[in-house]
């Protein structure tokens, strides 16, 4: 695939990388614009349908307000008319008057009762809307009282009677849910068609999108085709003219344009040039060659007879040198047994040391806890004490509480007494004698009960404060024991340090004889190796040489090659 791409055209290649990010800046800002119309109207559709829900609920308050105000105006009219039959006592032609007002939306029910507020006519519609009529209502229609207007029927300014219209606004509202629902389907229709548009605008941005990406393509390819590419064709093929052709260098590009492919035309016309230079001094620095070449092969013969001389005489001391080396090296070998000996020897030292003084730091910091225990100790023996005190204290209060029970008995006593003495007067007053002598009698078993808790918790103090004062004794004994062993490891730790520094002293000297031993083996080891380098580089001299001969030979062959080359181009 990467191939593929890699064998495409330039215009087709940028017409694609151009296509693809006008393609993502279209599909971005479409998308936003798109998405912004999408919430406008659905910001529109919903503050449409709020408003619709607030006039919808506004009508159905001015509806009901009406209602209620139709059924209190005829609460009026039916006490005007129904005065003249309540003052006759005609309750039928009443009755019959009355039905007429029922055939009016939402009345349910009227009922007439005369001054005494006795029924005496009634009209209401029943389960399946027939009017009935009665002199009262039956008690198995379902009324409600908040849905009624009474009226005064009167005659000649004298109350005779009431008129109660009942009325129900289930009929209303069964038409405002038929209305609410209409006017829903209304909003979903409209809320359909408002997004079949918008899809259907956004299917026609998407064809107009693709038809300006294929627009733009075409365009860049023919801008390109006529621009950039057919310059750089001529260009590519004066190079290919230039490989494959007669590699003719008096050949230049015509230069009409000022662009960039105008500059390039230029600069590629310079770099010819600077190759129709550099050909021509080839070719006169290609003699110059064939003649060094012949020079070289007499250097070379003189170079191999002086190589032969010098190479005997390095063998020679070279041999001495090596002798040497060895005999360096026997006390070289000596001396270092020695030193490897003492830094062993040393190294044990410091790891003694660093245990002694890991020693010293684990004991002074043992040293430290004991102390710490110690005085925890102290303080934890001063509050036992003080809790020692406290159950004292708190054995006299209960001595108070016993006195206070038994007075409070003898109390409880004299009140029987007297109680009976009194006889039935003083029944209750025993009652309360019995309670006041219960009490005494529970006061002073809870007060026994204290006390001995008490002393058991005093005895358990005293145990805590000699076992205290027992850790107290034992901390003390452990620190002299603890102190005695850090001053034992101080001495230890100063022994072992003098010791350290004599042997660090000696495998110091040690080390400086072994340096100067090394130092000299290096000397000798470095002559030698010279020495052998000299031979080396000899023998190298003497390889040189008869390389040199051949590379003389390579030479002048390779000067009548560049000959050949140099001659494929016209000059």
């Amino acid at each position: 695939m990467k191939t593929h791409f890699n064998s495409v055209g330039v215009s087709v290649k940028t017409a694609m990388l151009c296509s693809i990010i006008v393609f993502i800046l279209l599909s971005v800002s479409s998308f936003i614009s798109i998405k912004l119309e999408s919430n406008l109207v659905e910001f529109l559709m919903d503050r449409s349908t709020i408003h619709i829900n607030k006039i919808f609920e506004e009508n159905s308050t001015l509806q009901k307000k009406a209602l209620t105000s139709r059924t209190e105006i005829n609460s009026e009219i039916c006490s005007a008319l129904s005065s003249y039959y309540l003052y006759n006592f005609a309750p039928d032609q009443l009755k019959k008057l009355l039905k007429s007002f029922l055939k009016f939306p939402g009345v349910q029910a009227i009922k007439v009762n005369d001054e005494d507020d006795l029924a005496f006519a009634a009209v209401w519609k029943a389960v399946d809307e027939t009017i009935k009529a009665a002199d009262r209502i039956p008690e198995d229609i379902q009324l409600n009282e908040n849905l009624s207007f009474k009226a005064d029927v009167t005659k000649d300014e004298e109350t005779i009677g009431q008129v109660r219209i009942y009325y129900t606004t289930k009929f209303l509202d069964k038409k405002l849910e038929g209305d609410k629902a209409d006017l829903e389907g209304t909003v979903n229709h409209f809320r359909e068609t408002t997004t079949n548009k918008i899809n259907n605008s956004i299917k026609t941005l998407i064809g107009v999108t693709i038809f300006i990406i294929i627009a733009l393509v075409l365009c860049i390819l023919l801008s390109l085709k006529f621009l950039v590419t057919g310059p750089i064709n001529a260009l590519k093929e004066m190079v290919v003219d230039l490989t494959k052709g007669d590699g003719d260098l008096t050949k230049r590009l015509e230069v009409k344009r000022q662009d960039e492919i105008g500059a390039l035309a230029g600069w590629f016309n310079q770099f010819i040039e600077q190759i129709y230079k550099i050909i021509k001094d080839i070719i006169s620095r290609t003699e110059h060659l064939n003649n060094c070449s012949t020079q070289m092969f007499n250097v070379a013969a003189q170079m191999s007879e002086n190589t032969d001389i010098t190479l005997r005489k390095s063998k020679d001391v070279a041999s001495v040198a090596e002798t040497m080396a060895s005999n360096i090296e026997a006390v070289n070998t000596a001396s270092d047994e020695s030193s490897n000996s003492l830094k062993i020897v040393a190294a044990a030292t410091e790891e003694m040391t660093s245990t002694i003084n890991e020693i010293a730091q684990n004991t002074n910091h043992t040293n430290s806890m004991t102390n710490e225990a110690a005085e925890e100790a102290a303080k934890a023996s001063k509050l036992v004490d003080e809790l020692g005190e406290a159950s004292k204290d708190i054995g006299n209060v209960t001595s108070v509480i016993s006195d206070i029970s038994e007075q409070t008995s003898l109390l409880a006593l004299n009140a029987t007494i007297e109680a009976a003495r009194a006889g039935e007067a003083g029944k209750g007053f025993a009652v309360v004698a019995n309670e006041i002598k219960e009490l005494a009698q529970k006061t002073a078993q809870s007060a026994s009960e204290i006390k001995e808790k008490i002393k058991n918790m005093q005895k358990t103090t005293d145990s805590a404060v000699f076992g205290i004062k027992k850790i107290t004794e034992i901390n003390t004994i452990v620190n002299e024991t603890v102190t005695a062993i850090a001053s034992a490891v101080e001495e230890q730790t100063a022994t072992t340090k003098e010791i350290s520094s004599k042997i660090e002293h000696a495998s110091s000297g040690t080390s400086e004889i072994s340096e100067s031993i090394n130092n000299s083996a290096e000397m000798v080891a470095r002559i030698t190796s010279d020495i052998g380098e000299i031979t080396t580089s000899l023998d190298d001299v003497a390889t040189g040489g008869s390389r040199v001969n051949d590379e003389a030979q390579e030479l002048s062959q390779l000067a009548e090659k560049i000959n050949e080359l140099v001659r494929q181009f016209k000059v």
